[in-house]
This record gives structure tokens, C-alpha cells and sequence, in this order.
């Protein structure tokens, strides 16, 4: 009898668990293209906050379970599968690189040499197919280097064909919207106070790194202002703000990612510009960890606007943030520090 009753509430507990599994694998709808399609806005920034914040093992496991890869943890595996020290030479890692380059990409920062994922600045790349697109509501996005491109759905074959190397002849296409996705320069006169905003690019950009010899600690944040068309509510704003803290080691003249126990701690202060009534608003945001990986990456804005709203309206305030490994010193960004 006693057997009985424990094998009956064995069952019932993997009825449910099977049951819930079914239903959370039922919140990510993937269509005949293997894209992922959300119901709207709020559903895939739900989404998007989850998997951006998570680390390597915990990514892959959620997909996997969810029955999906996205571009972003392809481009990632690729990378991981590499070891830069077998390397004898620059002109072999660059070789290799380059046979990668649909998933791989050198890059130079302030006359320097990285190796990164492809996407890797865009905060949409784990929710991206293999074509990098994915769907909201009835309008389908696809992410190119410079731009997000959408549009309804009965037009996706156009955007399957669109790339880096053709864009710009679509650009002038009634049935796609085109929105950059790195940040902006300052367009409007709408800053509240020029000698208040901090960083690069009209207030939406800032990093620092930390050296010791051939390891480094990155930190960055940046603000982003992307636009989107539904049929119902027309143009309207999403803005996103990102941060990241990375360590690097360097090989052959080249840096590239390394695994370690990274710390970090965020102060981040925003002004934001409600263009109804001119007036001004300071939100601000806080946030610290310690992992042991090759990244802490989160996401510390979110908003979604009604119209298409200047660049201006937003911008850093102030902050007072760190990001550590025990490879190097601290890399530290502080403009402003007083508002904390």
C-alpha cells in the first residue's frame, strides 16, 4: 500500500513537472523559420532581461530546454572552442579567425586589435536565429553590423536576403524600418545641461580598461535608442541601457576573451526628457555581482516611448562604477560621483 501511494505521487510529480516544462517551452513560440516569435514589446524584453544577465552554462542550458540556439550562443561556442596559444604566428590566428568570419570578427579599438563574436555590442543576438531575425507581434526584425531592419511579416523574404554588404539599396524601401543600433551622436538641442552630460556620443557611452602586462579588465555602459512600427500604435522608442564588465588576455598582438572571477559594482544615474512638458527626470540604478566567467553583461534600462522621439532625450548623468579581476587592477568609470 505504502509503495502504492509513493508511486502515485511520483507520477503526479513528473505529470507536473513535465506539465510545467511543457508550458514554459509553450512562452517561447518558434515558427516554421526557427524564429522566435513574441506577442509584444513586454513579452520580449521580459525575455531579453532574462537571458542577457545569464552566464555561459546557465544560457545554454535555458535554450536547450526551451529548444532553440540562438546566433548570439553560436557565435559564442565557436569562440570558446578556441584555444589562442596554440597559435604560432599573428598571421595564423588572423587566418583562422577569418575562415570563422561568419561567426567571428577582428576588430580595432583605440589602435588595438580584438577578436569578439559577431553581434557581440547587440543586446538582441541571444534572442536571434541562425538569420538573425526574430519576430514581435505581426513584424519580424533582423539585426545586420550597423542597423536593426523590420517589417511585417509578409515581407520577410526581403529580409532574408538583406546583409552588410547590400543594405543600403533597401534602405529606401516603404516596407522596412531601419534602425541603428549603435549609439548616437547628438542631433537635437534637447540636453538640459551640456556641462552635465558624461561620456561620448552625446552622453551614451562610456568604458575604461585596467592593464597588467597581458591581461586586461574592460568595463563599459552605453545607452541605446532604437526605433519600431506596430500597426495599431505606429513609430514608437525603446530605449535600452547596457553594461558590461570583460577580461582579456593577449596573444600574438591580439586580445581576446578569458575566463576569471569578475567583480563589479554599478552606480548609474540617467536623465531622461519628457518632451510633453519640457521637463526633466533623474532614474537611477544599481547593481553588483561576482561570477566566474569570461563576462558580466546586464541591462540596467528599459523603456519603451510612444512616437519617434529625438536622441537627445536621454543621456548619462553621472555614475560611479568598477569592474575587477584578480588579473589586473580595478577599471573604473566616474563622472558626477556626487548624485550617490
Amino acid at each position: 500500500m505504502k509503495n502504492n501511494i509513493l508511486k502515485s505521487i511520483l507520477i503526479l510529480t513528473l505529470i507536473s513537472f513535465i506539465g510545467l516544462q511543457s508550458c514554459e517551452k509553450a512562452k517561447l513560440n518558434i515558427d516554421e523559420n526557427d524564429l522566435l516569435k513574441f506577442e509584444n514589446d513586454n513579452e520580449f524584453n521580459n525575455e531579453l532581461l532574462k537571458v542577457i544577465s545569464m552566464n555561459t552554462s546557465e544560457l545554454k542550458g535555458y535554450e536547450e530546454s526551451k529548444g532553440y540556439k540562438s546566433f548570439g550562443r553560436t557565435c559564442d561556442e565557436v569562440y570558446a572552442d578556441i584555444d589562442f596559444e596554440d597559435f604560432k604566428s599573428h598571421e595564423e590566428l588572423v587566418s583562422y579567425i577569418n575562415s570563422v568570419s561568419d561567426y567571428l570578427q577582428i576588430v580595432e579599438d583605440e589602435g588595438e586589435l580584438y577578436v569578439e563574436p559577431k553581434f557581440d555590442n547587440n543586446i538582441f543576438r541571444y534572442l536571434m536565429n541562425e538569420d538573425k531575425m526574430y519576430a514581435i507581434g505581426n513584424r519580424v526584425y533582423k539585426g545586420i553590423e550597423n542597423y536593426t531592419i523590420s517589417s511585417d511579416i509578409e515581407h520577410i523574404e526581403i529580409l532574408k536576403v538583406i546583409d552588410e554588404t547590400n543594405y543600403e539599396q533597401y534602405m529606401q524601401n516603404s516596407h522596412l524600418l531601419f534602425s541603428p543600433v549603435k549609439v548616437q551622436t547628438i542631433t537635437d538641442n534637447y540636453n538640459k545641461d551640456l556641462g552635465h552630460i558624461c561620456g561620448l556620443y552625446g552622453g551614451k557611452f562610456d568604458d575604461d580598461r585596467a592593464d597588467n602586462g597581458s591581461n586586461r579588465t574592460k568595463i563599459e555602459h552605453e545607452i541605446t535608442v532604437e526605433y519600431r512600427f506596430d500597426d495599431f500604435i505606429g513609430y514608437y522608442t525603446n530605449v535600452y541601457g547596457r553594461a558590461l564588465v570583460r577580461p582579456y588576455k593577449k596573444t600574438l598582438g591580439i586580445w581576446y576573451f578569458c575566463s576569471r572571477t569578475i567583480s563589479c559594482d554599478f552606480k548609474i544615474a540617467v536623465g531622461i526628457k519628457n518632451i510633453e512638458n519640457n521637463t526633466w527626470s533623474r532614474e537611477f540604478d544599481y547593481y553588483s555581482r561576482i561570477v566566474s566567467d569570461s563576462k558580466i553583461e546586464f541591462i540596467f534600462l528599459n523603456r519603451n516611448y510612444g512616437g519617434h522621439l529625438p536622441v537627445d532625450f536621454i543621456h548619462f548623468d553621472g555614475y560611479d562604477s568598477w569592474g575587477d579581476t584578480p588579473s589586473t587592477g580595478k577599471a573604473e568609470l566616474q563622472c558626477h560621483t556626487e548624485l550617490f
